[in-house]
């Protein structure tokens, strides 16, 4: 099967900063070698809802950007604009910046950790709607008689009584428009592309949550790094093939 990447998240909760905005040219020096300076500063007060980024900034690939909050800093990275990427050819990136955004908290002193999270989005394209829909109606439904129009599924494990794995699987379709139609809606618009829409969420929230104070670290960060890559590169297939998700 071909996936095509189509983005990354890695996110780092640690807890409640409340000056962090004051420490952003701190973050600039910690970060400059993976992000562009200046860092926009958002003016937001200190008692405003804790999960608003106060500090934005851009990758030096200008593939990703950085959001940081109160409550935790986030690395976003759309791979759309990359033709034919490979997660192989991503990973040692991913570790890189993993070592990295921790590294760059611990300069400024943000080194309470709860938990860390990579999330992954990829597409498998199909040739069209009913091929879609026939496909995963036979591997995840018992109703094989049924052809809804949107299908949409979550299986969550507990991996080492440490992590969540979550695993969304949906169907999709891509349009494309001008930005002059009357409606933005699929009557004015050409569709281009439908498929199926993987997400794999992987965190250690489960040992945050169920042990009593647990604190993660930079090593937890490349575990869910880790599980991520073993579950790209190995168990994928077999999961959409044929439900043996979790099997070695």
């Amino acid at each position: 099967m071909e996936f095509i990447l189509e983005s990354t998240s890695f996110t780092v909760y640690f807890k409640k900063c409340t000056e962090i905005r004051r420490k952003a040219f701190d973050l600039e020096d910690a970060f400059s070698n993976i992000c562009t300076t200046p860092f926009q500063i958002n003016q937001v007060p200190d008692s405003a809802q804790e999960d608003i980024p106060r500090i934005i900034a851009n990758s030096k690939n200008a593939l990703s950007h950085l959001l940081i909050s109160q409550t935790h800093l986030q690395y976003n990275t759309n791979l759309n604009y990359l033709k034919k990427v490979r997660w192989i050819d991503l990973y040692d990136y991913f570790k890189d910046m993993v070592y990295v955004l921790y590294t760059g908290l611990e300069k400024v002193n943000v080194n309470n950790f709860h938990y860390s999270g990579f999330m992954t989005q990829l597409f498998l394209p199909m040739d069209s709607d009913k091929e879609t829909m026939l496909f995963l109606m036979e591997r995840f439904s018992k109703q094989r008689n049924l052809f809804p129009y949107d299908y949409n599924a979550k299986f969550t494990f507990v991996e080492n009584s440490k992590f969540f794995i979550n695993f969304t699987i949906s169907n999709v379709r891509k349009y494309s428009g001008s930005k002059e139609l009357p409606r933005f809606v699929p009557a004015y618009l050409k569709m281009d592309a439908t498929g199926i829409l993987i997400t794999i969420d992987i965190n250690d929230r489960f040992a945050y949550n169920t042990e009593r104070e647990y604190f993660s670290d930079s090593m937890e960060g490349l575990n869910v790094l880790a599980m991520s890559h073993a579950i790209i590169s190995n168990k994928l297939s077999s999961f959409l093939e044929r439900g043996e998700f979790m099997n070695e």
